[in-house]
């Protein structure tokens, strides 16, 4: 004997088929006769699909598990009672004013309107009150009714469920992510997308005339699809932040900053490195490691532009200094031009000049190489400008030296 869904030869008692799980109606087993090896039945005259809508179809069937009450059900019931609170609040007032006004008592519109607000506040407390202790009641049995029916879900499973949920959780697991279907849930919060999943496996069967396939082979082949899809739009988006990686790459370098962003490119590139119909990587895998470098992108990128901006900063601080280092560069040139190069050493003038020369080459850089380097400058021109006045003092002292044959007494000055 074989299985009517997939073909699977079938031993003598079996209910259901060891390789597919279909049923095995009793029917089959007592036509089942000597000449089995003769008599092969067509194992594609009852569609791979048949359990899978079967299913479907007994799920529809089944009483709705009640949803837990949220508030705004209770603001319903408060709703229809607004209208039937200002009314009883306006016949109130007016019957109280009417008593009023038949004592003797004078009567305002000012204390019928007082008095509608008294009673509108009174008799919406009450039925306030009242519809509040209705939800809270509706609140406990829908609770109590879920609960049960919830418990209930193993003892009244369709014939082929754990076959059919084992099925598609297998293959999601493997070609999108972790599983997500079972016996609970696929009657309470999961209800509208599992039956959305069934939907869209048995109309990719239909579109693609799988007739010959049986319902396990249906299945891998809709996640597969459903893999290579996702992993092909993924892929574009990975794609896309290499790259964004690969420009961060070239700042810091033209920035001269020292970063370690190769690990993001790599593991970028061991993803891309993958074909959408390659099944090593579920799809939940490629998302993941695209938010978490996208997540660690967007990091050093803040981190680059606060870098960018102490660099400015820093940048126009040292272009302000700039004139008053010219000032005192000019302070240093003036006092050396007070004396005749024939009264200095040769090596000495000549350093000198050419000390001058390059500050003042330098004094004048670029924005984007200050903005680079701003510190270094900034230091550099100081020790540049300090090098220049320790080189005149010394002169100076041996100049005088040389003249008077003892050292110059500043203190005795």
């Amino acid at each position: 004997m074989f299985c009517k869904n997939c073909g699977n030869e079938l031993k003598e008692g079996m209910k259901f088929c060891g390789k597919c799980g279909n049923k095995i109606e009793a029917t089959d087993q007592e036509s089942h006769t000597a000449d089995t090896e003769t008599k092969i039945p067509d194992v594609h005259k009852i569609s791979a699909l048949t359990p899978l809508i079967e299913f479907c179809e007994y799920l529809k069937g089944e009483q709705e598990i009640p949803q837990e009450l949220q508030e705004d059900a209770k603001l319903d019931l408060l709703l229809k009672d607004i209208g039937r609170v200002f009314i009883k609040g306006i016949l109130t007032s007016a019957s109280l004013m009417l008593l009023l006004k038949f004592s003797g008592e004078t009567v305002t519109f000012g204390d019928f309107f007082g008095c509608s607000i008294f009673c509108w506040f009174v008799i919406g407390g009450f039925v306030y009150f009242k519809r509040s202790r209705e939800f809270e009641k509706l609140k406990e049995a829908a609770a109590k009714k879920r609960e049960e029916m919830l418990k209930n879900v193993d003892s009244r499973k369709y014939d082929s469920e754990d076959w059919i949920l084992g099925l598609i959780n297998e293959n999601h697991k493997r070609y999108i992510g972790d599983s997500v279907f079972d016996s609970a849930s696929i009657r309470d919060d999961n209800k509208e997308a599992f039956q959305a999943e069934i939907a869209e496996i048995i109309k990719f069967a239909d579109d693609n005339k799988m007739n010959t396939l049986t319902l396990p082979e249906i299945i891998e082949k809709f996640y597969q699809n459903k893999h290579h899809a996702k992993v092909a739009e993924l892929q574009e988006d990975m794609e896309g932040l290499k790259e964004k990686v690969l420009e961060l790459k070239s700042k810091f370098e033209a920035m001269e900053i020292k970063n370690d962003i190769n690990h993001l490119l790599e593991g970028l590139e061991a993803f891309l490195a993958f074909t959408p119909e390659d099944v090593p990587v579920s799809v939940d895998k490629y998302r993941i490691t695209l938010r978490d470098i996208s997540t660690e992108v967007k990091q050093i990128e803040q981190a680059l532009e606060e870098e960018i901006d102490v660099r400015e900063r820093a940048a126009d601080a040292l272009m302000s200094y700039v004139p008053d280092y010219q000032k005192t560069l000019k302070k240093i040139s003036s006092k050396r031009a007070k004396y005749p190069d024939e009264q200095l050493s040769s090596s000495f003038v000549n350093t000198f000049d050419l000390k001058v020369n390059e500050l003042t080459n330098a004094l004048p850089t670029s924005y984007e190489t200050v903005k680079n380097r701003a510190a270094e400058i900034d230091s550099e021109i100081k020790n540049g400008i300090a090098c220049l006045t320790d080189m005149l003092e010394a002169e100076l002292q041996s100049r005088y030296k040389r003249i008077y044959g003892r050292p110059e007494n500043k203190l005795a000055l």
